[in-house]
């Protein structure tokens, strides 16, 4: 059985390094961007079954990241499912349901929380 995979996208290095060895261990298949520049990038090369994002980034938001993936029109990106993490209350992580995120995660998190919330949206 292949693993699903996951495109990580945090700007804050010890976050990012967590987030990934917890799916990792977990059993998915991780790849990690440090912004959302870097993952507009590897969009078009590993297409993820789905992207965990951190919202508050620089150079490209969470928010400008999830709408990229959300606007592609007749591209497969569309499909890809988004959960939305921040730190920044209810609005933050309501604003990121209206730009397109499948569901939405407060942080700090829990690894089952996140976890479980990763296999509820690729069971969709």
């Amino acid at each position: 059985m292949k693993k699903a995979s996951v495109l990580v996208v945090e700007d804050h290095p010890d976050t990012r390094n967590l987030l990934t060895g917890l799916l990792q261990m977990y059993g998915y298949e991780v790849t990690p961007a440090k912004d959302g520049a870097i993952a507009w990038q590897l969009l078009e090369s590993t297409r993820p079954d789905i992207v965990v994002t951190d919202l508050t980034m620089p150079h490209v938001s969470g928010f400008e990241l999830i709408r990229h993936i959300k606007e592609k029109e007749a591209d497969q990106l569309r499909r890809i499912p988004v959960v939305a993490m921040s730190a920044f209350g209810n609005e933050c992580l309501s604003d990121a349901q209206k730009a397109g995120a499948s569901q939405t995660l407060r942080k700090p998190f829990d690894a089952e929380e996140l976890a479980g919330l990763i296999n509820q949206v690729l069971a969709a």
